[in-house]
């Protein structure tokens, strides 16, 4: 495997005419990957598709270079389709789990063994709580399964300085992208369902909302992170214009979620580098920016202001989820302590019938968890995020790479208040990135990154 990988370094040189051309193919198979990528889900024509799949076997090759179009088709598997029913996360998902596995099989590297424990004991309790479910669903076997595989996968990456800081200049550049494919297409051709702004009939407003928060929360962690002007500059616009795509959404969870994953980051950035009052003033500099743009864009679409008020929210009860909220803390879930009424959300209605008039999920990632998985399958989810979020932040020396994940992770979990996100793709890609970044830190100091 060496030997082929030798082929596939960063940085080629040609020589032609007198004139020497640097080419950074890992920057230009991101790049061009993403234009594909946004073609395809725009235009649903299978020809951007087969293009993409031809990255798969430098994929397979050398796996840090489509980990940036994995990691951006990852934020929706609704959007981003190879064909029907089957996101093209997935499809690359395979690619680098192979390229990292042959490496590990056929090359001197030994296994990752610490987090193996935890995703033996969720694969351990998902199956139980399968098993004794009201309706068994084998398609979420292998949603947990490929989300497993996808972190251990990450967390046998054995990165160097400047791989690790390539390949998040990479992802930026996909993510940059994708976030401007986005916004235009939302803004000259928007599907207008309930007077909230999506992408298409088929894509939900809540799923337009998570992608284009998720895409928000890893630019503004670039943007803590980078020390080029120019991609700080082009963070900063991107991330508001996804605030914007948020906010016509008209998801209140994801807006919310947003804002409080960037000042948490900030917070804890900025007091793990001793820059207490320079994390208050930007805090501060933020809410006025984010109020600034809440007014005007109320102002621009009037239908969605009701949306964003208390009485709103008090009235809807949460569009129904408070009631089932108190459903299943009073009746399903004592009832159902240990492992749950099956680990997805077709047992939590079916568990509800009779008890409320309109039976449902919770669509709050720590309830539902407990109705579906139970407290053994919960403690499993929890114990891994937390022990990811404990160790990106004490990266104190590499703590600015560790912004990018952290800020992922923490809008993922202000997410899950009104969305269950807990199987999402999204919300493990994250996790990966942020493993990857602690396996980096092992062998790389601050000033290698």
């Amino acid at each position: 495997m060496q030997s082929i990988n030798s082929k596939f370094e960063n940085d080629y040189t040609i020589n032609a005419l007198s004139y020497r051309v640097k080419i950074n193919y890992d920057y230009a198979i991101a790049i061009v990957s993403a234009v594909l990528l946004g073609l395809s889900a725009i235009t649903q024509n299978q020809f951007y598709v087969i293009a993409l799949c031809a990255f798969i076997p430098v994929g397979i090759i050398k796996p840090i270079y489509i980990i940036p179009i994995y990691y951006v088709s990852s934020l929706s598997s609704q959007y981003f389709m190879a064909a029907e029913g089957i996101g093209l996360t997935r499809v690359f998902a395979l690619a680098i789990f192979v390229g990292v596995f042959l490496r590990n099989f056929f090359g001197e590297e030994v296994l990752e063994r610490t987090w193996i424990r935890y995703l033996i004991y969720i694969a351990s309790t998902t199956i139980i709580s399968f098993i004794f479910a009201n309706h068994q669903y084998p398609q979420i076997l292998l949603t947990v399964g490929m989300n497993l595989m996808i972190v251990l996968t990450f967390a046998n990456m054995r990165f160097t300085g400047n791989e690790i800081h390539r390949l998040f200049k990479s992802i930026f550049w996909g993510v940059a992208i994708i976030t401007t494919t986005i916004f235009l297409n939302a803004i000259l051709n928007p599907s207008i369902i309930s007077d909230r702004v999506t992408l298409t009939d088929e894509l939900n407003a809540n799923t337009f909302a998570i992608m284009t928060s998720q895409l928000a929360a890893f630019l503004f962690g670039y943007a803590l992170y980078t020390k080029n002007k120019l991609e700080k500059i082009v963070s900063i616009i991107l991330v508001t214009l996804t605030v914007f795509l948020v906010l016509v959404s008209g998801s209140r969870t994801n807006f919310i979620a947003l804002i409080m994953g960037i000042l948490t980051t900030v917070f804890i950035f900025k007091n793990i580098k001793n820059e207490k009052l320079k994390g208050i003033l930007l805090i501060a500099i933020l809410s006025i920016i984010v109020n600034f743009i809440f007014t005007k864009v109320v102002q621009q679409f009037p239908a969605l202001s009701y949306r964003f008020t208390l009485d709103s929210v008090i009235s809807s009860g949460g569009t129904g989820r408070w009631e089932r909220i108190v459903a299943e803390l009073k009746y399903v879930i004592p009832q159902n302590l240990f492992f749950g009424v099956g680990p997805v959300s077709i047992n939590e209605t079916i568990a509800l019938e009779g008890l409320i008039s309109f039976p449902g999920s919770s669509h709050n990632i720590l309830i539902s968890m407990l109705t579906q998985i139970g407290l053994m399958g919960s403690v499993g989810y929890i114990s891994l995020v937390y022990g990811i979020l404990k160790k990106l932040i004490k990266n104190g020396e590499s703590i600015r790479l560790s912004c990018i994940p952290i800020c992922l992770i923490m809008t993922g979990i202000f997410t899950g208040i009104g969305e269950v996100v807990y199987h999402e793709r999204f919300f493990w890609s994250a996790l990966a990135l942020g493993i990857l970044c602690i396996s980096a830190n092992h062998i790389n100091s601050e000033k290698e990154i």
